[in-house]
């Protein structure tokens, strides 16, 4: 290159190193995926928690007992509570966590602790709140379907693809949301909570087919698995994808213009 006559150099081309983008993508990407896991699998742990400290034990007055039809709907009324107070704790407990730990891995990304612990926080309690209200209403739709006819509800593919996308949007929303925010603030959140919610979806398509494939006799269609194996999967797949598609989005994700697409 002519030093009297300097042109500029693009770093990070082949061989140039990395660019000032590639280090910090690369540690988002696995401090997003770290804090995705530890979200999920502790999620599923209060889930799991929930079930054993709250199953039912069928416990009824001798008015309920009087009648076959008494006994029965007090015993479905247990089973739907049980199954109401897994999901509202779990899929909170998945928002929640995955909005703390998304956040933090913002900041850690961003470098800065501060901006990650708000983000981290806020996440948590919008995230919980929201995760845990809409597990609660859409568990109310999902048993008085279920009443009314089993059989349909068994064979309609179409409810449980919606049921469980309602309940586990809250964590892509404020898990994506709450990334951005620990990384740019408020510049990345929208961005990176479409990429949430995006990766939510994703994770509703995984989970419906490789639990109906994979655990045939375990319910998946139900608001919460009766099978641990196919429980640990609906965690584990909104977590993971969530915070990887949310981490992706940042690089590869634009929702916007640029000027210089606009001018051009």
């Amino acid at each position: 290159m002519d030093p009297t006559n300097p042109e500029p150099v693009e770093q990070g081309g082949p061989g140039g190193g990395a660019t000032g983008s590639t280090a910090p993508g690369r540690r988002l990407g696995a401090s997003a995926t770290v804090a995705g896991l530890l979200a999920g699998l502790l999620a599923w742990g209060v889930g799991e928690g929930v079930r054993v400290a709250f199953e039912p034990a069928f416990r009824m007055s001798d008015e309920l007992r009087a009648s076959i039809e008494t006994s029965t709907a007090e015993v479905y009324r247990q089973k739907e509570e049980h199954i109401t107070r897994q999901a509202v704790a779990g899929y909170g407990a998945l928002a929640g966590l995955l909005g703390l730990g998304l956040g933090v891995a913002g900041g850690i990304a961003g470098r800065s602790r501060p901006r990650g612990m708000t983000a981290g926080a806020l996440g948590l309690v919008l995230g919980g709140a929201a995760g845990a209200a809409a597990a609660y209403g859409l568990c109310q739709v999902f048993h008085e379907a279920f009443r009314a006819s089993s059989e349909a509800f068994s064979k309609d593919l179409l409810r449980p693809l919606l049921m469980h996308g309602g309940m586990w949007l809250p964590a892509g929303l404020f898990g994506g949301l709450a990334l951005g925010l620990g990384l740019e603030g408020w510049r990345r959140a929208l961005q990176t909570a479409f990429g949430g919610v995006l990766g939510a979806v994703v994770a509703v398509a995984v989970y419906e087919i490789v639990g109906a494939l994979a655990f045939p006799t375990s319910k998946t269609a139900h608001p919460v698995s009766i099978g641990m194996g196919a429980r640990l999967l609906a965690y584990l797949s909104v977590s993971l994808l969530v915070s990887t598609v949310a981490a992706w989005s940042v690089s590869n994700l634009t929702l916007t213009r640029t000027r210089a697409a606009s001018k051009g």
